[in-house]
């Protein structure tokens, strides 16, 4: 067993009319734990107060039109263990390579179909706030080497460093799924990014002097 991810107190409410479906979706909390017997930092990620997620969707009920979706993340802390960090990476990258071998066919076959074209009159995504620590020297036994392991000796113990994106909001999208989708992950990319550097040295440095200057 490598993780164990826990959604507590989930509910989900739908109200059905004559135009549209009303769909609520609460998460009270979130948690991924590190299953290696013994470790220090059994808890990987959670979130410190409820609910973690809130999610509200009107759609018409006759097209792909969406009044309004709206989103909300209570903040995550995140307690980053690099031997750990190595762990997930190699397993996500050995399914990715396999998922690859399996998928040329399908994808070939979804290529010549046509996206669905979505209208969304209004999406508002809260902003989403991160409390990251992280560390290479928690005594973690290493099965699996660092994609970047002659870093390790220069990456300290890390605390409470915030990273996070401003709220995401836009009114009278239309555009296909894919668009959308691209349009999503080009956007939240920059935290993505932030959170890989916090295992590179150059990047924790960077931090470190961007805290001192604030």
């Amino acid at each position: 067993e490598l993780a164990l991810i826990g959604l507590e107190k989930t509910s989900i409410k739908c109200q059905f009319t004559k135009d549209t479906v009303e769909m609520d979706l609460q998460i009270e909390m979130f948690q991924i734990d590190d299953m290696y017997p013994d470790t220090l930092v059994p808890v990987a990620v959670f979130n410190s107060s409820p609910p973690f997620l809130s999610l509200k969707m009107i759609k018409e009920n006759a097209n792909m039109i969406f009044d309004l979706i709206e989103l909300r993340l209570k903040p995550l802390t995140f307690y980053i263990d690099v031997n750990y960090i190595a762990e997930l990476f190699n397993f996500f990258t050995t399914i990715k390579m396999k998922q690859k071998e399996d998928e040329t066919a399908e994808v070939q076959a979804n290529s010549i179909k046509s996206s669905i074209p979505v209208l969304i009159k209004k999406i508002d995504i809260g902003k989403v706030e991160i409390d990251a620590s992280a560390s290479s020297q928690t005594g973690r036994p290493t099965f699996h080497p660092f994609p970047y392991a002659f870093l390790l000796d220069f990456i300290p113990t890390v605390s409470n460093v915030r990273l996070g994106r401003k709220a995401f909001t836009k009114t009278d999208l239309s555009s296909d799924s894919k668009v959308l989708n691209k349009m999503l992950k080009d956007y939240y990319d920059p935290l993505i990014s932030d959170i890989k550097g916090l295992v590179a040295a150059r990047s924790i440095a960077f931090v470190f002097k961007g805290l001192s200057n604030a």
